[in-house]
């Protein structure tokens, strides 16, 4: 996972949260509609979050999909895989003998 922010302010009965990131996140793609998740000081996750049209700067809407957002909790993104290789490499020669 890949810390991109925390949650600044979350409307339990709405089901939203917002998120503000830091200042150097990325995030792969359109944050509408990603899905992001909510961590406590614990590292455990609390929530999973999905990313609204709603983007001001670094300030995101988002809807609580699941869980229990508080103010402070860290959010994160899954990090990208690495790329794969179409073809594994050929093993190694081994030295004749």
């Amino acid at each position: 996972m890949v810390s991109v922010g925390h949650v600044v302010s979350v409307d339990e009965p709405a089901r939203t949260a917002i998120v503000e990131f830091s200042r150097y996140a990325t995030l792969p793609g359109s944050p509408d509609g990603a899905t992001l998740f909510a961590r406590d000081r614990d590292l455990r996750p609390v929530a999973r979050l999905e990313g609204t049209p709603y983007l001001r700067g670094l300030i995101l809407g988002v809807k609580i999909v699941e869980g229990r957002p508080v103010v402070g909790d860290e959010v994160v993104v899954p990090a990208p895989l690495e790329p794969t290789q179409a073809t594994p490499p050929p093993p190694a020669a081994r030295p004749n003998r």
